[in-house]
Parts: structure tokens; C-alpha cells; sequence
């Protein structure tokens, strides 16, 4: 791939746990794992909820399209708990959008609750939020 292109992929997210019991998607205890075992050596690091704002603000513009575009195929096309990722070749930024649960709002418009996953420069976040369809078709974030 050439650095200027972006990539979006689907995949599913596996889950570990006892069937009809709640069950943690493979990639959180993954990422957990990894935090623990590479944040002394300098690798990526998780980070809490006043921090997670910070990475946003560290997108670049680029970034912040990508992610979008990959927000508007997990909302739009993706089952639940099938990412749509993406990576920005100039940046190394990277992310992935898990769609969680699809229902119709008390106003009838289609919501979908999501979990985003950011990296920038090795640090991430991860934002559980939900979108609704606008009066324009597209897919907004809510909370």
C-alpha cells in the first residue's frame, strides 16, 4: 500500500467468554495484554478517559477524514461486532469502529452504539458512543 492511501478492512471481532454469559471481545483482552506487557518498553500505551480527548485533538486532518469515512461503513454496512478499520499510511494513526447494538430512536431514526478505537503515535483510546442516522442519510455521533 502507498503511504497516502488509506486502508479499511473488515473483520470479525472473536469473543472470549461462556456462551449466554457476557463475553470480552479477543481485541480488548489483547490490547490489555499488550498495554501491560509494552508500556514499561516504551510500546503502545492505553490511557484513561482525560487523556482519550487529548488523542483526538493529536488527529491529523487526514486522520480525522479516514476515521470518518470508516464510521460511515461500520454504521452503514457493517453487523454488529464487525470492524471497520482504517490506517493513515503518512501518519501511522489507526483505529478501528465496532459497531455494538442497532435500534430505532424514541423518534423513530435508526442509532447504532459503537466502540472506536484511536491510536496516535502509539497511545490509545477507546470511545464507546452512539450515532443515529440525520435527515441527511449520513451517520452522526450523538454521545
Amino acid at each position: 500500500m502507498l503511504p497516502f492511501m488509506a486502508e479499511a478492512t473488515d473483520r470479525a471481532i472473536p469473543r472470549i467468554g461462556v456462551p449466554g454469559r457476557h463475553c470480552l471481545p479477543a481485541v480488548v483482552l489483547a490490547a490489555a495484554a499488550i498495554a501491560l506487557l509494552t508500556s514499561c518498553a516504551g510500546g503502545p500505551v492505553v490511557v484513561g478517559a482525560r487523556q482519550a480527548m487529548d488523542i483526538r485533538q493529536q488527529m491529523t486532518t487526514d486522520d480525522q477524514h479516514i476515521a470518518s469515512v470508516a464510521l460511515q461503513i461500520a454504521m452503514e454496512r457493517r453487523d454488529d461486532n464487525v470492524a471497520s478499520t482504517w490506517t493513515n499510511g503518512m501518519s501511522g494513526n489507526h483505529g478501528a469502529v465496532v459497531p455494538r447494538h442497532t435500534y430505532r430512536s424514541g423518534a423513530g431514526d435508526f442509532c447504532r452504539r459503537y466502540d472506536e478505537v484511536v491510536t496516535v503515535a502509539g497511545v490509545s483510546a477507546t470511545f464507546a458512543q452512539t450515532a443515529c442516522r440525520d435527515g441527511a442519510g449520513r451517520w452522526a455521533t450523538v454521545t
